[in-house]
């Protein structure tokens, strides 16, 4: 695919940006304003998780065409931003949390990434302090191999497998293999 092409492409209607929220006030209004003037045209899909909070009243005066999906209880952050994106329209999905800001140009960085390498399949952004600066400890990493997803998972150790809990580890191992097999247990 040509630059010129993914340039066309890139006009943030195949971005659905998906924000959980529960209680983040000012937070989320900030985050929102920064989404509206640096990655407009985007689909942007909140979850409320039962605020109690008036982190959602600055909608009612805004024009933009923001999907709330609100839920009568606080599901969680994993189940909300699945629930956000099964509301998503857009090819690729960026799940945002409600304390950040976009800085002009990032979603079209991220999705530019995503279209000039097919073999590209997760991509993420820098994130920063307020003072400019890359925040360590939080930035992306390389993706795990299955060999390092399984020591970080199932406890592998120099001295070989460990227990969970009172689970054994062969177990988690058993259920790891019947869900890779079995893809319509992950669905």
């Amino acid at each position: 695919m040509k630059v010129e092409e993914i340039r066309d492409r890139l006009d943030c209607e195949v971005i659905s940006i998906v924000i959980v929220n529960w209680n983040s006030g000012r937070l989320l209004e900030d985050c929102i304003q920064s989404l509206i003037a640096n990655a407009a045209g985007c689909q942007i899909v909140i979850v409320d998780n039962a605020s109690l909070d008036s982190s959602l009243h600055f909608l009612a005066g805004m024009g933009s065409d923001i999907s709330v999906l609100q839920n009568s209880r606080n599901i969680g952050f994993a189940a909300g931003n699945n629930l956000g994106w099964r509301a998503s329209k857009g090819e690729h999905i960026l799940f945002l949390n409600p304390d950040t800001e976009c800085l002009r140009g990032s979603v079209d960085v991220l999705t530019r990434t995503l279209a000039v390498d097919k073999t590209v399949w997760a991509a993420g952004g820098q994130l920063l302090s307020p003072s400019g600066q890359s925040q360590h400890g939080f930035n992306v990493r390389s993706f795990p191999t299955v060999m390092e997803w399984l020591r970080i998972c199932c406890f592998w150790t120099k001295s070989g497998l460990q227990s969970h809990g009172s689970v054994p580890i062969c177990w988690l191992m058993a259920l790891f293999r019947w869900m890779w097999i079995n893809p319509q247990a992950r669905a």
